[in-house]
């Protein structure tokens, strides 16, 4: 996604647009439910290193995750139309691509 941006980033660079690009970390969803990670009864043992710890990251994160969606999302829309807390205030979106 990162590099994505980056390069989307470089190519609307002349029409003086802003952009952002928001990594929040982890909100309460529904995504990392066990509809996620559906045991096929197949195992890859070459692959387990590294499956393993992701889903068991996963599965123990799932309901306890501190973030709320909805008040995130509505302070990312405020970051990005200058309202709420930016209000009035000088916003730096620096290239760094």
């Amino acid at each position: 996604l990162e590099a994505i941006f980056g390069s989307l980033s470089n190519e609307v660079a002349h029409l003086d647009t802003k952009m952002l690009l928001s990594e929040p970390g982890y909100f309460r969803t529904s995504f990392p439910n066990s509809t996620v990670f559906i045991d096929a009864g197949i195992s890859i043992g070459d692959y387990e290193a590294i499956s393993k710890p992701s889903e068991d990251m996963f599965k123990a994160t799932h309901g306890n995750q501190p973030g709320d969606h909805k008040e995130g999302s509505k302070r990312i829309i405020k970051l990005l139309t200058g309202t709420g807390l930016v209000k009035d205030k000088e916003m730096l979106f620096e290239r760094s691509w």
